[in-house]
């Protein structure tokens, strides 16, 4: 703690420096549009219809193991270059590729770049039904995935490790004014069988691997408590499915605003491939009869105009109920329990400059990684903790 400290002290000198010297979609904000943009050029001539936004997130980090300091860097820690816009009163398009992080090349499967979040065309029937189709983000109903990411300084697990942007098509339909049903299928995932799950005893590749999720998006309380509720089936390999349930609820209290996030996903199939991690040094196949479950709440108060705190908690339990024959007996009795992960976020951000949604952030992750007695004993597995201390710049700058 005190080498956390140390550092913070640090960064806030380090940038101090620094600073003297220098539409209904998820994932996206409809008052980002009207942002003032960087470029002013006469979009009435020109790109009347046609808008360019650089979601951007660039910090310094400290990293931090069981309590002592590991590396200290400049990075960008996201970029997201996304281009929106319609073509005529009925058809809208939406491209959006990752400069960080990812791989570029090309998944087997469905031939698009990982690298590559949105590349969607969507038709407007009339205001009630639309229809789109290419590579687009699940209709998954969680906050934690509805909001854009350059805003959050860390995901819990399905979020983080999960393979979400998939070709596919989407249909919406509003039946009244405060409601949205979503009925989507997509690819289960964008690599071959055996690129993602290699040998598995026992289980043979789908010939079609496809998932389906239905998503409500609610508003009540005239608008004061909002919902992002869904349910998805997701086909991995024959007789393997993929279940979740996610169940994301907002709480408008003025200048205070709640999140929380339920997550459950059933896997025949060890998708996330989290517990097959854990179990690797005894169990060298894909793990099968896995349940993931998580908890997700935030709170963001605004204490004055261009000031505000965020805290926000997050929960993840990693299980699996397979008992394979071949493990070596241990003196432990077995748990379906193998790991809890806990992660703790603090932020203060000022709103520097509104025109577009420009914020400075001070921010610390905790993360904590909590295994079972069994867990220790049959798969070597120690506790640990993780933490990083961030200053930095976010925005979507809206170029045009």
């Amino acid at each position: 703690m005190i080498a956390m400290k140390r550092y913070l002290l640090l960064l806030l000198h380090v940038l101090g420096a620094s600073l003297l010297c220098a539409q209904d979609y998820a994932q996206f904000d409809s008052l980002t549009l009207k942002s003032q943009p960087i470029i002013n050029v006469d979009k009435g001539k020109f790109l009347k219809d046609v808008n360019m936004i650089a979601n951007t997130r660039y910090q310094y980090q400290s990293d931090f193991l069981n309590g002592e300091a590991v590396d200290s860097r400049f990075l960008m820690a996201d970029l997201r270059m996304e281009i929106m816009g319609k073509v005529g009163e009925r058809i809208y398009y939406r491209i959006r590729d990752m400069y960080t992080s990812r791989d570029v090349q090309p998944r087997t499967r469905d031939q698009g770049r990982s690298s590559l979040d949105i590349a969607q065309v969507e038709y407007r029937v009339n205001n009630r039904l639309s229809v789109t189709g290419g590579r687009m983000m699940p209709e998954w109903g969680a906050y934690e995935f509805e909001i854009n990411p350059i805003f959050f300084y860390g995901f819990n697990h399905l979020v983080n490790f999960g393979d979400h942007f998939q070709n596919g098509v989407v249909v919406k339909w509003k039946p009244a004014e405060k409601h949205l049903l979503s009925f989507q299928a997509v690819n289960s995932r964008g690599a071959t069988f055996d690129e993602v799950y290699g040998d598995v005893p026992g289980v043979t590749a789908s010939k079609a691997a496809l998932g389906g999720t239905i998503n409500w998006r609610g508003q009540l309380l005239g608008g004061k408590f909002n919902t992002v509720y869904s349910i998805s089936l997701y086909n991995e390999a024959q007789d393997r499915n993929v279940t979740m349930l996610q169940l994301g609820n907002q709480l408008k209290l003025g200048r205070l605003t709640l999140y929380y996030d339920f997550k459950l996903s059933d896997d025949e199939i060890d998708r996330l491939g989290q517990v097959s991690s854990l179990v690797a040094s005894e169990y060298a196949f894909r793990a099968q009869n896995v349940r993931y479950v998580e908890h997700w709440v935030k709170s963001e108060f605004f204490f004055k105009e261009k000031w505000s705190i965020t805290l926000l908690g997050m929960v993840s339990q990693d299980n699996w109920f397979d008992t394979p024959s071949d493990l070596p007996a241990v003196n432990v009795a077995r748990t379906d329990r193998l790991r809890d992960s806990y992660c703790f976020q603090a932020a203060l951000e000022h709103h520097i400059y509104k025109p577009q949604n420009l914020k400075l952030f001070v921010a610390f992750v905790g993360r904590y990684y909590n295994h079972t007695d069994y867990a220790k004993s049959q798969f070597g597995l120690s506790d640990y903790d993780t933490g990083q201390i961030m200053i930095g710049l976010v925005s979507p700058l809206v170029f045009f």
